[in-house]
């Protein structure tokens, strides 16, 4: 199979998955891709918000390198990978108590407001597809995600702010904040939320 029999068999898989999740559908939000978990921002910091992701739980099929290098290229090198789009949004299996309280929106109303989960760590969010879209985001911010955690490693053991910082360690602190806030936002990715609960149920069902 060749490069673009492949992207099109891909993106016909996707096609049929999002088919079968549609009377699944809960809504759709947005939740932050270049990590292993969701994270908000709270009291001028960005913190961690929901359990680990499960990825690749549904779509098992290996990541193609080629295909993510093609997407940063068709975006421009990245300047525009457009993630609130409709049509680009991932599709993420959510348990219904994250949502609890949680404002989220109609399916296909292209709106995708922040997703703060509600706190609970029975909770799971299931990646479903859109690996490709994820990879290639991280790879246009590796350099960034890079020096953040360079940054977290020099400040291990004064990750609490106290009198005796040094100048080093303060402007070490403040340097990370900013770039953390500005993956933050950068990182942000629309996605389409199925009921994990229903979807679970019908597979078993389904394979019984």
């Amino acid at each position: 199979m060749d490069e673009s029999d492949k992207k099109s068999d891909d993106k016909n898989k996707e096609a049929k998955d999002i088919k079968f999740f549609q009377s699944f559908i809960l809504g759709q939000g947005s939740i932050y891709v270049l990590g292993n978990c969701n994270k908000e921002y709270k009291d001028g910091k960005v913190i961690n918000n929901g359990p680990k992701y499960l990825e690749r739980q549904w779509n098992q099929r290996p990541l193609n390198a080629k295909a993510v290098d093609k997407l940063i290229e068709a975006a421009g090198g990245g300047r525009l990978i457009y993630n609130t789009f409709q049509e680009h949004a991932l599709t993420i299996g959510i348990s219904g108590k994250l949502l609890k309280g949680v404002t989220i929106s109609a399916y296909q109303s292209h709106e995708f407001p922040l997703l703060v989960f509600a706190n609970d760590r029975n909770g799971q969010v299931m990646i479903l597809n859109g690996h490709h879209r994820i990879q290639a985001s991280k790879k246009v911010h590796a350099g960034k995600l890079i020096r953040l955690e360079e940054y977290n490693k020099s400040l291990k053991g004064f990750e609490v702010a106290s009198d005796h910082d040094t100048p080093q360690i303060m402007e070490a602190r403040e340097l990370a904040e900013e770039l953390e806030y500005a993956l933050w936002k950068d990182g942000l990715w629309g996605a389409i939320l199925i009921d994990i609960g229903e979807l679970v149920l019908i597979i078993q069902q389904t394979t019984e």
